[in-house]
């Protein structure tokens, strides 16, 4: 039997008192949900909190740890910290390091601590390409007119956070350097890792993807017309400002269209310059007010895997507006499900769609577009079957079984 320990960022969905609702990171607690049964694996998983010792929690035959360090800016040269996963270190005794992403705030002192022992990271998001595209094309000018008392307060203005993922990028090469291999899903994302860290070796896994998804299914006689599904998206590298403008163009045609968007509500009857508004925020509520969306546009609030999974299967249609994606979850989701899709043609995505099989693929930032694909799939059922169909082929060759991938890795190396 292996002992693997997995390296998160935050804690498995009901563990360590978090809530078993969430609009991101799903694909961990489907990976979790795959890899729990796998009898040649004994999971170790830890992450940081709000605690001032080691946190133990079993879950069945696995043991999950909550370490000191959370709630802020992690400190990697916290005498705590380093001891905590020293002590950790002895308590799980490792034959396996694998870090879920190299965002981990902490990815490089757990690779330093367990430096003799093989370590794997699997790829989440590629902070180079995030650094890049962070700002979603927003100009510095506009930037600056929807500056408000938040962002400068919090130091979180939208040149600054792309500053901040630019630092990101250069500790994220610095990790793969310092890693044994990486997991990968596409062409795309290995490409870049060899660019910047030619010694350390890729593996494929398809991204897990919750059951809750493949239990549904989209069917063209059961969706409510004009409705409009996409991710959540509370940074401009999410691309919501392209999509609200898009909307303005298919409201012109279809006045009941509807935008069902994941995530806390946005206010934008009050939203202001003041210290409780974010300036990217601030802009999409213009944007409402001012292409009169208020009554075409919807934050359901944070969903649950089944939740999300039923608005898929009910929308006329799902649209990935991001500006870069290495994988992304809400569009494979969408994929599985079989709602028919429209995606920006950015990072990994060339892996998950083929234009005018399973999806309508558009160039960031082209908005005219995104409204064009939205309004054909509108007006012809037989096109949303045709994607829905070719989505379903999708469905039927990608693996679901991340546990037997991870293991075959896990024994490669």
């Amino acid at each position: 039997m292996k002992r693997v320990l997995w390296v998160i960022s935050r804690p498995l969905s009901g563990s360590f008192g978090m809530s078993t609702t969430s609009s991101s990171g799903s694909w961990l607690d489907a990976a979790y949900d795959e890899c729990s049964h796998n009898n040649d694996i004994e999971l170790h998983i830890a992450t940081v909190g709000k605690v001032n010792k080691i946190v133990i929690e079993k879950r069945n035959s696995h043991i999950l740890y909550l370490l000191p360090g959370g709630g802020s800016v992690y400190n990697e040269n916290s005498s705590l910290n380093i001891k905590s996963w020293e002590k950790l270190k002895e308590i799980s005794n490792p034959d396996i390091v694998q870090i879920w992403g190299t965002e981990c705030d902490f990815a490089k002192l757990v690779l330093t601590i367990f430096s003799e022992i093989p370590s794997l990271i699997y790829i989440q998001g590629v902070m180079n390409s995030v650094a890049r595209g962070y700002d979603g094309g927003i100009s510095f000018k506009t930037q600056m007119s929807i500056l408000t008392p938040y962002d400068i307060l919090h130091r979180s203005w939208i040149d600054k956070n792309k500053r901040r993922y630019a630092k990101r990028a250069i500790r994220e090469r610095e990790i793969l350097n310092m890693a044994t291999a990486a997991i990968v899903e596409n062409d795309w994302c290995e490409d870049y890792i060899k660019s910047i860290a030619p010694k350390c070796k890729c593996y494929r896994s398809n991204l897990p993807i919750k059951k809750s998804f493949w239990e549904r299914k989209w069917s063209v006689e059961n969706f409510k017309r004009h409705t409009i599904f996409t991710n959540a998206g509370n940074i401009p590298l999410k691309g919501h400002h392209i999509l609200f403008e898009a909307l303005r163009i298919v409201n012109t045609k279809y006045p009941d269209v509807k935008l069902y968007i994941p995530g806390a509500p946005l206010d934008w009857k009050s939203a202001k310059k003041d210290f409780h508004t974010k300036g990217y925020s601030l802009l999409l509520s213009k944007m409402i007010k001012e292409y009169n969306l208020e009554n075409n546009i919807e934050y359901v609030g944070l969903l649950s895997d089944k939740e999300m999974a039923e608005y898929l299967s009910m929308v006329n249609v799902y649209v990935m507006p991001s500006y870069v994606e290495n994988h992304s979850s809400s569009l494979i989701e969408a994929q599985i499900v079989g709602t028919p899709c429209v995606s920006s043609f950015v990072g990994g995505t060339a892996s998950v769609v083929k234009d005018g099989v399973n999806a309508l693929l558009y160039s960031y930032p082209d908005a005219s577009s995104i409204a064009g694909h939205v309004c054909r799939i509108f007006e012809s059922d037989l096109l949303a079957q045709s994607l829905s169909s070719g989505a379903n082929i999708y469905r039927q060759n990608r693996s679901n079984n991340v546990g037997s991938e991870l293991m075959e890795i896990y024994k490669k190396i």
